[in-house]
């Protein structure tokens, strides 16, 4: 009986001992050893979250830094750029009347195309017809009639000056369009040109002009 109670005693002492302790230090994770689902228990370390552990001395405790608002670079838009228009010099501008004969001149174009713009005014051919009625009661009548003559032509001529071969060739009737007004004719290759002008019982004014970069080489002029 006296061991009975001796041993009851030793009992008690100890579990007071362990709940002065405040926690029992956590058993060490095993295999074997999972935590029962709402226990509080991490399952990664196994350590009870009821427990409260002390802050490791290996860092220092800061504020957050404070940020404000987070700045953007902003970017303009380029606008969308308007070529210049080419700027074109005339070279020649001349009004001339042509009774079977020519003019010429000469250029040597780097930069196309060149341009060739011109107006003829035609001899024309008029007078008046009179027209028989051919039924009683009526009388002959008379028309007025007025049309280009057909001896009235212009040409332009443009030759490879060296060569003498025909690199563009129009103008009006003699086989050309009957357009008497705002022609134009456009040369598109490089080299060095000869320019014939000519006609027959006409006047045209003929106005040749080309891109001034890379033509002119007075650039202020």
């Amino acid at each position: 009986m006296r061991k009975k109670l001796v041993h009851l005693i030793c009992t008690i002492a100890i579990v007071f001992a362990i709940i002065s302790s405040g926690c029992v230090a956590p058993p060490k994770e095993t295999a074997s050893a999972k935590p029962a689902a709402g226990t509080g228990t991490s399952a990664a370390a196994g350590i009870n979250a009821t427990c409260t552990t002390e802050t490791m001395s290996y860092v220092t405790e800061e504020t957050p830094f404070q940020t404000g608002t987070t700045a953007y670079t902003t970017y303009q838009a380029i606008p969308a750029v308007t070529p210049t228009p080419e700027e074109y010099v005339q070279i020649y501008g001349k009004t001339q009347t042509f009774a079977y004969n020519k003019t010429a001149f000469s250029f040597d174009l780097k930069n196309p195309p060149m341009l060739i713009e011109f107006t003829v005014w035609p001899t024309n051919n008029t007078g008046t017809i009179v027209i028989d009625s051919r039924s009683g009661g009526h009388s002959d009548q008379t028309v007025a009639y007025s049309y280009f003559s057909p001896d009235s032509w212009y040409q332009i001529t443009i030759r490879n000056k060296t060569t003498g071969d025909i690199v563009l060739q129009d103008g009006f009737q003699n086989g050309y369009s009957q357009q008497a007004d705002n022609r134009t004719l456009k040369l598109l290759t490089r080299g060095n040109f000869l320019i014939e002008l000519g006609g027959n019982r006409v006047t045209a004014s003929t106005n040749v002009s080309v891109k001034r970069s890379g033509n002119i080489v007075n650039m202020s002029g």
